[in-house]
């Protein structure tokens, strides 16, 4: 509908902004000499990169029902 793409970057915006909060966590692992502190920071990335991406499918979803009560 319209202004869909408006609302689309946002998603991708939050995406992006966990995102990049997960590779800053995985800059950490690289650069500490504790494997386990390391694992650690690589999961808590790995998990927040998820989250990015169901926050952005999130979203979307509610994009597409706005989209649809705009449209009635």
């Amino acid at each position: 509908g319209c202004g869909g793409q408006g609302d689309d970057s946002l998603a991708e915006n939050v995406q992006e902004n966990f995102e990049a909060q997960a590779d800053n966590l995985e800059a950490m692992a690289d650069n500490t000499a504790n494997a386990a502190e390391a694992a650690a920071l690589e999961n808590q990335a790995d998990a927040l990169e998820e989250q990015g991406e169901q926050a952005e499918e999130a979203i979307d979803e509610a994009d597409v029902n706005a989209s649809n009560v705009n449209a009635m």
